[in-house]
């Protein structure tokens, strides 16, 4: 098993295949879970679950289920590349950029890793690819299309309820969306409401229409309910359920522990742009090559990458921040501004979460680059855009230039990128003996091991 909670996210699974309901009850049967009955990120296993009774009724359990469903998680993660793919040409129409930016973020090795992982994020990362789509869309049509509007609000809902740290995400960005085209809006609503509805295409309306109403039924039964009964959307587990019950779910466990041998330390401005700048960034970045299993009899094994692919990574990430930044400009402002947004929240969102739980518990944990895998194939779209447009200001036809810079890229993607991270530092213990794939892995991890010729530990 993948040490990003697949065990954890395969037995909600299994515990929704047994019901039809959208709601499991805390109970014996759910121990080591921790709360699922009021947790607001249920809609990916909820919906997995009807996968998995099928293929489980046709393979029954072991390794042919478990591949199933992580075919599943791949192909989400491949259906939103290629819906962000779409939504970008259309704000920046160059396929060769589009296309060379989406296949470096898609030789990530976690992304990779975690794509073939049974967790909640491959969901996250078609929902978000959605949303932002339907989004590009809506501004392009100047906020006045009620089509565009639904699509954009359903796929935000449906998103919030997979994975809760969307949520401010989602209504900040509303909230730009909403400002901005206000007067837009107004002045549509004041030429004639009546006239505008009669001309509205209602066929391609209703499908929007549904899935928003089924997005707000679903955040209501969640986030609005825990905050009516709880007084918080998301409350924490002693909240719902008794001590000794939360106590069997390990993460909460482990702060339950750290809570009991640690006085909560104060916070400042200053402490916090320390702790941001000295230990959050090192943290979220150096995770992005990390792979990992756990295994009966070895524990966690784990394998942070080559040293080529870490360094080549880091320069990287700088490099694209500065351009997106700084020769961003080629991408228009209405479509680069939310975008950005987007990823500023929820930035912010994962740091304060981070920090005010090390105040709390005296460690800084939870932090993982693929918390921002949904949001960053746009950001590096603009970044190459953006440095595209450079190199060819500054050297006229830079073809020649692109392609050997390309080859340098690709070079040194084989060190390390897609599955040969994997592969080349993983170990027989990571393949459990009675796999039907041991065998070809095996031969892959040898030949990876051949290619790998640069900077492994």
């Amino acid at each position: 098993m993948s040490i990003y909670d697949e065990s954890y996210h395969l037995h909600i699974i299994e515990l929704y295949s047994q019901q039809w309901g959208i709601r499991l009850d805390n109970s014996f049967a759910t121990e080591g879970l921790g709360d699922v009955e009021y947790y607001g990120s249920f809609l990916y296993h909820y919906l997995m679950s009807f996968p998995y009774r099928v293929i489980s009724s046709v393979f029954g359990g072991g390794y042919g289920l478990l591949i199933a469903i992580r075919v599943i998680g791949i192909t989400m993660v491949t259906g939103g590349l290629v819906i962000w793919r779409q939504a970008l040409l259309r704000i920046y129409p160059s396929p060769r950029v589009i296309n060379v930016a989406i296949a470096c973020v898609s030789g990530l090795p976690l992304l990779g890793w975690v794509a073939a992982t049974i967790n909640y994020d491959n969901q996250l990362f078609l929902l978000v690819a959605a949303w932002g789509y339907a989004m590009i869309r809506l501004i392009q049509e100047g906020g006045l299309s009620i089509r565009w509007w639904l699509w954009m609000l359903a796929w935000g809902l449906l998103a919030s309820v997979t994975k809760y740290v969307f949520v401010p995400v989602f209504a900040v960005v509303t909230v730009w969306l909403v400002l901005r085209y206000l007067g837009s809006i107004w002045r549509q609503a004041r030429g004639g409401v009546r006239q505008g509805l009669r001309e509205a295409n209602w066929k391609a309306i209703l499908l929007p229409l549904a899935l928003f109403i089924v997005g707000m039924l679903l955040v209501a039964s969640r986030y609005v309910a825990n905050l009516l009964r709880f007084g918080s959307p998301s409350p924490d587990c002693a909240d719902v359920e008794s001590t000794s019950y939360c106590l069997t779910y390990g993460p909460w466990a482990r702060n339950f522990r750290f809570a009991q041998n640690h006085d909560a330390w104060g916070s400042s401005f200053a402490d916090a742009i320390n702790v941001f700048i000295t230990q959050w960034l090192g943290s979220v970045s150096g995770t992005i090559t990390t792979v990992g299993v756990a295994s009966p009899g070895y524990g966690v094994q784990t394998f942070s990458g080559t040293l080529i692919a870490r360094g080549v990574i880091l320069f990287a990430m700088i490099a694209i921040l500065f351009c997106a930044i700084a020769l961003g400009g080629i991408v228009k402002a209405r479509y680069r501004v939310p975008l950005f947004l987007a990823m500023l929240t929820h930035a912010a969102a994962l740091f304060t979460l981070n920090y005010s739980e090390q105040l709390e518990y005296g460690v800084l944990f939870g932090t993982s680059s693929r918390y921002f895998f949904p949001y960053l194939i746009p950001i590096v779209v603009i970044a190459f855009a953006g440095l595209s447009r450079g190199m060819d200001a500054c050297w006229g036809n830079s073809r020649w230039i692109k392609v050997v810079v390309l080859g340098i890229v690709v070079a040194a993607m084989t060190q390390g990128a897609w599955a040969l991270t994997f592969l080349g530092g993983s170990t027989p213990t990571w393949i459990d003996p009675a796999s039907p794939i041991r065998e070809l892995v095996e031969r892959l991890q040898h030949w990876a091991d051949r290619i790998i010729i640069i900077g492994r530990e």
